[in-house]
């Protein structure tokens, strides 16, 4: 992989960017030359509330190739889109995402217009699920709060039916 201005990158970083990209993560032009795609950093936050469905659906509408969005999660173990642990910056609450439950958070409307909800994770991905969004790629950052991260764990382990006794 190159450098998208020509000059070769470090080995060792080209293999990691392949590595996490798993593909390509360049695309091309209708002359065949490659150019690098764009990722929309908590969507299309100039004209939407970041980390918002239409913050998400108004970058792929101007051309983003992938969204960037960010994992916290609420009470009751809901993936939710927030950038932040708490609801002050984005909805003017003072609570953690952590220490509320999905149907208190679903019902906030953000500060910043035009009115959005906080979507979960599982919004997201029925919309790029979408056969007009099958190619746009997702970057997730989970967040860990102050917190541990026990919230996270629980969500990997398997439910109780599925684990063996030796």
């Amino acid at each position: 992989m190159r450098h998208p201005l020509g000059q070769p990158g470090p080995p060792h970083l080209d293999r990691a960017l392949m590595k996490i990209s798993g593909a390509n993560s360049f695309g091309k032009t209708n002359h065949g030359q490659r150019f690098p795609q764009a990722i929309a950093h908590r969507g299309y936050k100039a004209a939407y509330p970041e980390n918002t469905m239409g913050a998400f659906a108004g970058a792929i509408s101007i051309g983003a190739h992938a969204i960037e969005t960010d994992l916290h999660i609420t009470k009751d173990k809901v993936v939710v889109l927030s950038h932040d642990a708490t609801l002050k910056r984005c909805f003017g609450r003072p609570e953690r995402l952590v220490d509320v439950d999905w149907d208190y958070v679903s019902r906030l409307e953000t500060i910043k217009e035009p009115k959005q909800h906080m979507p979960r994770l599982r919004d997201l991905l029925e919309f790029l699920a979408l056969p007009a969004n099958e190619d746009i790629w997702l970057v997730l950052d989970i967040k860990v709060s102050s917190q541990p991260s026990l919230p996270w764990l629980s969500l990997a382990r398997p439910p109780p039916s599925k684990i063996t006794q030796n």
